[in-house]
């Protein structure tokens, strides 16, 4: 019976359905009440419509944030730009956010500087999670192309020592301390100087001359 929001979609209406989720954001009076709940699996969260006054009880401490459960029937809704909504008969708050006024991504508009300071919750935000679906889309179809004609996935490595002909200043990576003069890097970990990976080439060359049709995604840093 559980299912993402997105599996709700092919759920018949009448259907019983449990889903869990994020709250993005709620609306309570006191003879009903509506929530916008997220789960990652769409662009849009599913409203949940709230009418039996001690479940509307329970809304009283969710704020944006929180992680609910809710069951209920999947009906038709009467609003606009939206097909279905759930009338909730069942509701349990699993996790809240603490202090709401501190929590650091409520439901308004908020700059991509912003964002990149809140790693672990950017990802619930609409933007961020377009760019990462849109990315995953692109490479997964890429790499369907690339099996298609038989080219083969290697993964390069990501340290090395070698500079991948003078591509670029490379990122080192040391457990020396970084401001000592004449480090001895045989003490190193790698027992080398050794920094992040500026091209796969190098490391991709031998196995074309060997299997042929490669190719590789590994990330580099310039």
């Amino acid at each position: 019976m559980k299912k993402t929001i997105e599996d709700i979609m092919d759920v018949n209406f009448g259907e019983k359905v449990e889903v869990r989720g994020w709250v993005r954001n709620i609306r309570a009076q006191q003879n009903i009440a509506f929530l916008s709940l997220y789960d990652g699996s769409t662009f849009d969260p599913l409203q949940v419509v709230f009418n039996d006054k001690e479940i509307i009880e329970k809304l009283e401490n969710v704020t944006s944030g929180c992680s609910v459960y809710v069951y209920g029937e999947l009906v038709i809704s009467p609003a606009k730009g939206q097909s279905h909504e759930v009338k909730a008969e069942q509701f349990e708050l699993i996790s809240g956010v603490g202090d709401p006024e501190k929590y650091p991504m409520p439901m308004k508009r908020h700059s991509m500087e912003y964002l990149r300071e809140k790693a672990h919750l950017r990802s619930r935000m609409n933007l961020p999670g377009v760019v990462m679906r849109l990315r995953s889309t692109m490479i997964n179809s890429l790499q369907q192309k690339l099996i298609e004609k038989q080219f083969n996935l290697i993964n390069t490595p990501l340290i090395t020592s070698s500079d991948c002909e003078g591509a670029g200043d490379m990122f080192q990576v040391t457990t020396l301390d970084p401001l000592k003069e004449n480090k001895d890097y045989s003490e190193d970990f790698f027992k080398k100087k050794v920094g992040l990976t500026v091209s796969g080439q190098l490391s991709l060359e031998p196995f074309a001359c060997s299997m042929g049709r490669v190719y590789t995604f590994g990330p580099t840093f310039r």
